[in-house]
């Protein structure tokens, strides 16, 4: 996905905190940016909200030179994909929910009631019904209420627990010392970022990929891959970490999916060279991470359950095996600033991106 991102690539310490709604006019942006025109333009941003005043999606409009230009609705309800709805003509559905209420014969709040695909509403005044913006059928809110809650309540979320018992400290995993190999120059965790140093504490994949582009830019001393203007440390990691955001379509309440984390790394490297590589590992195979880490390669490594559609991503810098023959890899997981590891056969789904970045740009 080709898009311009010089805005977002001089990050402050404020701007490194990038808002779900930040990250919602990212990502629509985008996505008009190559579906319509590099000049098209956010025109309003508008929450939607749920009934007990929780932000479920962000509609986005836009203009172009001067004229309405479709709009995205971006949802936080879906996990499979954020961009439920679009248009890339005309107002917009904020503008015709509005000019919708002033035909009602009640009266409505301003606020817009969304509770899922195909379920926007506006609320009347003194809360007892809700009415389709499409059909203007009344419902009782009440009973639309306890419907959305159930939706909700047996819907994916975030497990971090689940995901934590998969990266074990050095003493639990009982690691065999002289099987430990770790790649050349790496330092310790402390010289890494957290998750907490960025956005909400959620994002994991541009963190680790912050991370990488860290350990290439300074440990492996490839500055070309992460220099930008008189920017060092936080300031410097944070632009990197801003534009992984951008080029990896991450919406910090929803996260990354997984099919942007190798396009994000080439398009944000190849703006600054061609001295670079990603290579896709061979799912849940112990031999092709070892391998990479023998090649002197971190690895950007997504953990996700068979189950659910969410996980956590880890820079991989390192494997080795439990005295018992357990088989680890060696990682930085974004909530320690020390390495842990990770019983790699515990893990339903491993995928790995071996990142090598040369000493010159070109």
């Amino acid at each position: 996905m080709a898009f311009s991102f010089s805005t977002y690539t001089s990050a402050t310490d404020s701007s490194s905190k990038l808002t779900p709604k930040t990250a919602s006019e990212i990502v629509a942006l985008s996505f008009m940016r190559n579906s319509i025109s590099e000049r098209v333009e956010i025109s309003e941003t508008t929450p939607f909200y749920d009934l007990s005043g929780n932000i479920t999606a962000y509609c986005i409009s836009f203009e172009l030179e001067g004229h309405p230009s479709g709009y995205v609705l971006i949802s936080f309800l879906n996990l499979d994909s954020p961009i439920v709805e679009f248009s890339l003509e005309g107002p917009g559905i904020t503008n015709t929910i509005r000019e919708m209420q002033g035909s009602f014969s009640v009266a409505t709040k301003d606020r817009i009631v969304y509770l899922g695909a195909d379920a926007l509403f506006v609320e009347e005044e003194n809360g007892d019904h809700l009415y389709d913006v499409i059909s203007k059928k009344p419902y009782l809110t009440a009973e639309m209420d306890r419907a959305y809650r159930e939706t909700v309540k047996f819907a994916p979320t975030r497990n971090e627990r689940s995901v934590s018992d998969w990266i074990l400290n050095y003493n639990d995993a009982g690691i065999y010392d002289p099987s430990i190999v770790i790649i050349p120059y790496f330092g310790n965790g402390a010289d890494y970022w957290l998750l907490s140093d960025f956005s909400n504490g959620e994002v994991c994949a541009p963190t680790c990929a912050t991370n990488i582009l860290w350990y290439w830019g300074v440990k492996r001393g490839c500055s070309w891959a992460i220099e930008n203007g008189n920017l060092t440390g936080l300031e410097l990691a944070a632009s990197v970490f801003i534009a992984m955001c951008v080029h990896m379509n991450t919406i910090p309440s929803l996260g990354t999916f997984s099919l942007f984390v190798p396009t994000a790394y080439y398009y944000y490297l190849a703006s600054r060279g061609s001295n670079f590589n990603a290579q896709n590992l061979t799912q849940n195979s112990y031999s092709s991470f070892t391998s990479a880490i023998d090649d002197n390669c971190p690895i950007h490594t997504s953990l996700r359950s068979a189950l659910i559609s969410e996980g956590h991503d880890v820079m991989s810098f390192g494997y080795g095996e439990s005295t018992t023959g357990t088989k680890y890899l060696f990682v930085i997981d974004g909530w320690n600033d020390y390495g842990r590891f990770l019983n790699f056969n515990s893990v339903p789904i491993v995928e790995g991106l071996k990142v090598w970045i040369g000493n010159t740009a070109n």
